[in-house]
This record gives structure tokens, C-alpha cells and sequence, in this order.
């Protein structure tokens, strides 16, 4: 059975039945911590990796990056097998979420799931 890493990309409904709260801007779901917090929890009973965060500070209609606030697990990603991966960048995730303090702070996730090259998703 073949397999392959894809982009895991989030979804409204997804982000609704799960209770997370969201910001969208443009295409992209901005989660404050709480919401990130969440996210994170959701990724570990899913088994969806957590490639990068990115925080960004809100102003009013504008969002400025925080250069302070961001996260690469890339390289963790492409050294470990992908059942530590998924345990070792929820734990950096959350660490990471640490050092956010700033209540306007919205993070951006990008998140990674293997699934068999027929579509069906390898792991919960």
C-alpha cells in the first residue's frame, strides 16, 4: 500500500464541529491561543502533523507578522518516523504557544497528514 504526505488543509466545518474559534482572513484561519491550544489537541487525536506556526499581531483591518512568533518543525518532520513527528510537534507547538502573551497575537497553522495514494487517510 503506497503512501504520500499532503498539506492538510483546515476547513470551516472542521474548525465549527470542533468548537475552535476562528478569525478568516482572506483564505486563511487565524486562531488567537485558546483556539490554538485547540487546534493542537485536535491534531494529536487525528494524527495530523503540525508543520509551522505563524503569529501575527491584529490591527483592526491590517495584521502585522511577528517575527518573534514563528515556528519551523519541518526539519523534525523529515528526520522522524511520523508517529513521533505528530507527538513531537504537538509538544513543540504548545511550547511554543508559551511565549505568545500578547492577547491579540493570532496564529496560522500549517499542518501535514499521510494518506494512501488512493485518497483514504493512513491513521487516525
Amino acid at each position: 500500500m503506497a503512501e504520500e504526505v499532503v498539506s492538510f488543509d483546515l476547513e470551516r466545518s472542521i474548525l465549527d464541529e470542533n468548537e475552535i474559534r476562528y478569525t478568516l482572513w482572506g483564505n486563511i484561519y487565524l486562531l488567537n491561543i485558546t483556539n490554538s491550544h485547540k487546534l493542537i489537541d485536535f491534531c494529536e487525536i487525528f494524527s495530523i502533523g503540525i508543520l509551522g506556526i505563524e503569529g501575527f499581531i491584529a490591527h483592526g483591518q491590517y495584521r502585522t507578522p511577528s517575527m518573534e512568533h514563528i515556528a519551523d518543525f519541518s526539519s523534525a518532520f523529515e528526520s522522524m518516523p511520523p508517529e513521533k513527528f505528530i507527538i513531537e510537534s504537538a509538544r513543540g507547538a504548545k511550547k511554543f504557544l508559551e511565549y505568545a502573551t500578547d492577547s491579540q497575537m493570532m496564529f496560522e497553522f500549517e499542518l501535514v497528514i499521510r494518506q494512501m495514494t488512493d485518497g483514504g487517510i493512513l491513521s487516525r
